[in-house]
């Protein structure tokens, strides 16, 4: 438009703010927004130690290590590289999802409050009746099904479909470190003082600090059934509580439950995106009906679940 009008003053100050050849190169290695740092970082820094491993520290330590490194390391790269480029696992925005989107909203507009506010949290941005577990994640601008965190690392979100590759590449990348770690410490007792070794041996030891803090705390979040986001800001949910505002998670089923619970929620939460809510609710209805009799019990349940099933 101001070459067709001939602004030669807007045309002047519209090339000045158009990205040079550095920028773009920037942009597209660490980011518009420099979110991709860390993720160029890790990149760079293995580069870096398969470099040194295989150059310097081979040499100096038996072939099974050799072996153990490259397995771990290729392990490691393989579900780095599932983490990355996995989609988490959106919440639907048709179907189910969007129908108790408008029935809250409708309920609302009749001034049924309290009934729009049992359909649960909505989201207006997606326009569906968000799942318990998920949340709007603000890089995807979608919700994403039992959201995790955003892991600048992997670059990428984390949620029900790709959880399980971030555990599994943080779990390899321990041994790796470990024995780069290793290696550097028999180089420097075969061969002496090294800098770049020693560079090295910092390096290694700082991230598997990070590593066996960062493994614990996710080993401890599958044994008690909770995502990053949920541990963080338990105070905010629900199902997290129990009537007198202690913390009680309602989908806790023992370590060993909570094991099973992640290697199947993948495709139970694509089949189903309110896995969660209708266990939910069906907690606090067997709850409600404890002082009741059994068979009263059985029937409302079975209602509930023939109910679930026609909505999904």
């Amino acid at each position: 438009v101001a070459t067709e009008r001939g602004h030669r003053h807007v045309l002047r100050i519209i090339s000045t703010m158009a990205p040079t050849l550095l920028q773009k190169i920037l942009g597209g290695v660490v980011g518009p927004r420099g979110e991709k740092v860390m993720f160029t970082f890790y990149w760079v820094n293995s580069m870096l130690t398969y470099a040194t491993y295989y150059l310097m520290i081979v040499p100096v330590v038996s072939s099974a290590q050799s072996l153990a490194f490259a397995f771990s390391s290729a392990m490691m790269i393989i579900y780095f590289l599932r983490a990355h480029t996995t989609c988490p696992g959106l919440v639907p925005t048709t179907g189910r999802a969007h129908e108790m989107y408008l029935t809250a909203l409708e309920l609302a507009a009749e001034g049924q409050v309290e009934q729009a506010s049992e359909i649960g949290n909505l989201c207006h941005t997606c326009r569906i009746a968000r799942p318990l577990r998920s949340k709007h994640c603000v890089m995807l601008k979608r919700c994403v099904s039992v959201f995790d965190h955003h892991c600048p690392y992997v670059s990428n979100t984390l949620g029900a479909a790709n959880y399980f590759y971030f555990i599994i590449f943080m779990f390899y990348g321990l041994v790796a470190i470990s024995l780069a770690l290793a290696g550097c410490v028999q180089y420097l007792y075969a061969l002496g003082m090294d800098k770049w070794i020693i560079f090295q041996l910092c390096d290694h030891a700082l991230f598997d600090t990070f590593a066996v803090v960062m493994n614990g705390y996710h080993a401890m979040m599958i044994m008690k059934n909770l995502t990053t986001n949920e541990q963080m800001n338990y105070q905010r949910y629900p199902y997290l509580r129990d009537e007198m505002g202690r913390y009680r998670n309602a989908f806790d089923d023992g370590p060993f439950g909570n094991i099973v619970d992640l290697w199947r929620r993948r495709d139970a939460v694509a089949a189903n995106p309110y896995l969660y809510t209708d266990r939910y609710t069906k907690r606090q209805v067997t709850e409600m009906l404890e002082m009741k009799g059994d068979g009263e019990k059985r029937s409302l349940l079975n209602t509930i679940e023939e109910g679930t099933a026609e909505e999904v």
